[in-house]
């Protein structure tokens, strides 16, 4: 009733704030007569809309429906458990298919291309006779840039691919600095040719055909043959590189076949820097030093140590003592090496081995390895009484390099060989990284895992296509009865969507989503990381993948529970306020949530859903039936968000009217539809029926009105339908902004091209319990001229008007300013902004982001950012690592959020500031506005 409407907006605080500046005058302004008045107008614009006869729809088909309470933690273990289901699924296909391939390869040896007679190491080798035994089968050469594509011009299949792939056949990739015709890649082709048929058969074999994308062996020699076929991109390419991009793709230097065939590992660098080594020895020495610590993976550690004499050992840079090989570490790291030029003194290897070996006693790594590199002066000995006090089990492996072109050095490689290790010689800039590949063959244990007695190893990183990626592996090892080969690794891609389909199965309600963590802290699945956004990052830039970028707490240590719960993979929950993100990058809400964790067993992972607190009911919908009358929409005017709805050969948010016609016409003639979720199908036809009541109206809605030019209506059943001239109704965040609104309207700024703001009312539906649910949220788009106009008419005396959302973005100005993007108060006004934040009008936080820049382009980047349309609110600031806040060279700055939230209080407000920029004296005012978010 009007009175209930009356009483609400009594009691709820307005989130748009109408900032009033004046400039040099006294004057009081009637700003709470102001607000009332544009209250009013904002109510009379967004009456135009079909909200009031939708609520009424809402009403009469939901209103008291029984409902039901989410059990938060429930939810979780079954997800947990379906995820664990999976993992076992792809786990034993795998091991499957390793023994497939380990049978195949000795089934070859002594055959064609892999007989003795073409083996350049055996007695028996002959080139001629090869040349005439050796006939491998065709194959689709994956290289950049080659002329001869392994894919036609027509899409074969594109599904979880952006690029075009074939499902009729495999490709092989040879590293550069192999000849396509040497006899070890026509044998690779020859045993692995039939591996193409088991690829496929795993594929059409798969309980769900989500569960697993692309299969691949890369062998120990480099050369990868990969499933479905595509044509091949460049790894890292550089957009702006003043040279001809070179393919140094080789999979024995990639994340999942290093984590497979050496595990973990602690790598202690001794670099020597004493007086000997200068110039060209020491270039060669900085630059062996990072390729092999490009070579690490995130599950393993490192620390570098400086060799010279007492002035000049220790630790070398910023990092003091065991560190994980993150990406961002390693280059740090990385950069501290190439800077470091001052060297001199003596090179005294004892302080620096005892310094190396109380390390490894502190650390509980598989593999533990000590790299000596040196110049071998005449006067460099390392001394061999380290080793024998610390070092008599050799659990430490030892690889020592002479750098330069001096002599031998009997003594580097006695204390190589003496601890499992070898010595290798660089002496020119094309040794280093054949020499590194050395020791990274080496490192494999000489017990490899049975594939039957282990599991898979799960490694997360980009792919050579630029997606992130989860991989499965294991190691392809022949064995006879005197010795076992390492032949290579297999690898199989899970779908980066997989875990997302598998928590958006439960209906889970507005503002809830789920996310994916490893032993280590470090995001697997996250909402905030989509194909889209790791598509648009460029070769320079890195995601820091720790769950405490993407999670943010208040106080800012409260999510540490959490985090350290998950990584000791136990299962619990806890409620905490969080400021949680309704849009990537942009804006939050200052929410109270309950984090509910569990473990997916046989697995390193931990599964979190994260749910308003306390937890809302859902609603249980009716049966419901539609003819196909009823689907009246067009495909440019319907989406949905992707959920597995049912089991298909298609994606149902890739072709809406498709799914929805196939779900009617099912439905319609009683056909089964046991691959359906009839909680998620339910609410979808619900809501259908809702917006095909009235559809002429809401299609005519942006043309009759004259201050509207769209409005939509986004369910929380994943429905939206979008009626406007452009402006994109894809992934809007409105409906989780409108949860527990009550019946507000409410005004967000769009950054959208020509577009003001955005206003929004949540529909709703009392349960029989009488218990309020968000169902969905009905927005009209404001033109920035028609807000623009509501300002002016205000009546108010001032030299400048704000109209500020809750977040601290301007809505509209009467002065000229940009709001096509999302502009925040404190970049157009930064001394009042402080103000109003220091006299609790706004609670303010900086959250760390999880982008990594390299600094010298992060002012670039945050320019680009701007000119497309992003926050200016954005900034970079120095990597925040405790072990690199001490490192004057961190080479990276991390993205950074400012995020706000209008909490009312200090209201109304008056104040005068000093412009830093002009040193005049501004006086401001600020109120709230009745029934909105809104403050005048």
């Amino acid at each position: 009733t009007d009175r209930d409407r009356a009483t609400a907006a009594m009691s709820i605080f307005l989130r748009v704030v109408l900032l009033l500046l004046l400039a040099g005058s006294g004057e009081q302004l009637d700003l709470e007569a102001a607000a009332g008045m544009l209250s009013s107008q904002l109510e009379d614009i967004f009456n135009e809309t079909v909200f009031t006869v939708l609520q009424g729809h809402t009403t009469d088909l939901l209103g008291g429906r029984p409902s039901r309470k989410l059990n938060g933690s429930e939810v979780a273990s079954l997800i947990a458990q379906r995820l664990s289901d999976d993992v076992t699924e792809i786990e034993a296909t795998l091991k499957e298919t390793v023994a497939m391939a380990g049978q195949l390869y000795s089934d070859n040896l002594g055959i064609g291309c892999c007989s003795d007679l073409c083996d350049r190491q055996s007695d028996s080798h002959d080139r001629d006779a090869c040349s005439e035994e050796c006939v491998a089968p065709g194959y689709c050469q994956a290289e950049y840039g080659s002329e001869t594509a392994c894919i036609g011009t027509e899409p074969r299949e594109q599904s979880v691919f952006d690029r075009l792939v074939s499902f009729d056949e495999s490709a092989v990739h040879i590293p550069v600095n192999i000849f396509e015709n040497d006899t070890s890649v026509l044998c690779f082709v020859q045993w692995t040719d039939n591996l193409t048929a088991h690829f496929q058969d795993n594929r059409n074999r798969a309980s769900d055909p989500a569960l697993v994308t692309s299969q691949f062996l890369g062998s120990s020699s480099g050369i990868l043959r990969f499933f479905p076929a595509s044509d091949w991109a460049l790894i890292n390419q550089c957009e702006r590189c003043p040279f001809e991009p070179v393919d140094t793709y080789d999979a024995r230097r990639r994340p999942w076949f290093l984590n497979t065939v050496a595990g973990s590992k602690f790598v202690v660098i001794l670099l020597d820097l004493s007086g000997s080594v200068s110039g060209f020895q020491l270039l060669l020495a900085q630059l062996a030093a990072n390729e092999l610590l490009q070579s690490l993976n995130e599950e393993d550690f490192f620390f570098v140590i400086r060799v010279g004499d007492n002035a000049t050992r220790g630790p070398l840079g910023c990092f003091t003592g065991r560190t994980r090989a993150s990406p961002e570490n390693v280059l740090a790291m990385n950069k501290v090496i190439m800077v470091t030029n001052n060297t001199h003194g003596r090179a005294d290897f004892g302080p620096a081995l005892d310094h190396a070996f109380r390390e490894f006693e502190a650390s509980s790594e598989c593999q533990q390895i000590l790299v000596i590199f040196t110049d071998g002066d005449r006067e460099t000995v390392v001394p061999t009484e380290p080793f024998q006090r610390y070092n008599q089990s050799r659990r430490v492996r030892v690889f020592s390099y002479l750098i330069g072109r001096g002599s031998d050095n009997a003594n580097l490689e006695l204390v190589a060989r003496c601890n499992r290790g070898n010595m290798s010689r660089i002496r020119e800039y094309d040794d280093i990284i054949s020499k590194i590949r050395v020791l990274t063959n080496e490192l494999r244990p000489e017990t490899l895992p049975l594939p039957e007695d282990s599991r898979a190893f799960w490694t997360r990183y980009r792919d050579v296509f630029g997606d992130l990626v989860l991989t499965a592996s294991l190691p392809v090892i022949r064995e006879t009865n005197e010795s076992r080969e390492f032949v290579g690794v297999l690898g199989m891609d899970v779908n980066p969507q997989l875990m997302d389909l598998r928590i958006r199965e439960h209906a889970l309600g507005p503002g809830s989503y789920g996310f994916v963590i490893d032993n280590n802290g470090q995001v697997v699945a996250h909402p905030h990381i989509s194909k889209e956004h790791v598509a648009s990052l460029s070769a320079d830039d890195l995601l820091s993948l720790d769950i405490s970028n993407f999670e943010h707490s208040d106080p800012s240590d409260a999510f540490d529970q959490v985090r350290r719960a998950m990584i000791d993979r136990t299962t619990g929950d806890l409620s905490l306020t969080a400021w949680v993100t309704v849009q990537r990058e942009q804006r939050y809400l200052l929410r109270n949530v309950t984090y509910h964790y569990a473990p997916i067993e046989g697995t390193p992972f931990s599964i979190a859903l994260v749910l308003p607190s306390p937890e809302a009911l859902l609603l249980d919908y009716p049966p419901f039936n539609l003819s196909l009358s009823a689907l009246n929409l067009t495909q440019k005017e319907i989406s949905l968000e992707k959920r597995p709805y049912c089991q298909l050969d298609f994606d149902p948010s890739a072709n809406p009217t498709q799914f929805l016609n196939h779900l009617i016409s099912s439905l319609s003639a009683n056909t089964s539809l046991q691959d359906c979720n009839e909680l998620l199908y339910r609410p979808l036809l619900s809501d259908l029926w809702l917006v095909n009541q009235e559809l002429p109206r809401l299609r005519n809605v942006h043309v009759e009105a004259r201050n509207i030019s769209g409005v939509f209506a986004q369910f929380s059943s994943g429905l939206t339908v979008c009626f406007s001239e452009g402006f994109s109704c894809q992934d809007l965040p409105y409906l989780r902004l409108a949860a527990g609104t009550g019946d507000r309207l409410s005004l967000y700024a769009s950054g959208y091209s020509n577009t003001s703001a955005v206003a929004i009312r949540a529909l709703s539906a009392a349960s029989e319990e009488g218990v309020v649910s968000t169902v969905g949220v009905v927005g009209a788009v404001l033109s920035a001229a028609a807000l623009t106009e509501l300002l002016e008419d205000a009546a108010v005396q001032a030299d400048v008007l704000y109209l500020v959302d809750s977040s601290g973005y301007v809505v509209a100005s009467t002065e000229e300013c940009n709001v096509s993007k999302l502009l925040p108060l404190a970049e157009v006004q930064p001394e009042v902004a402080s103000e109003l934040v220091g006299g609790g009008v706004f609670v303010a936080a900086e959250l760390r982001g999880y982008e990594l820049r390299v600094c010298g382009l992060a002012k670039q980047r945050a320019e680009l950012k701007e000119s497309a349309g992003a926050s200016s609110i954005l900034s970079y600031t120095g990597l925040a690592e405790t072990s690199a806040a001490a490192c004057e060279t961190v080479p990276f700055c991390l993205l950074q959020t400012a995020a706000w939230q209008l909490s009312g209080d200090g209201l109304p407000a008056r104040g005068n500031v000093t412009s830093n920029c002009t040193g005049e004296e501004i006086q401001y005012s600020g109120a709230l506005v009745p029934s909105t978010n809104l403050l005048l």
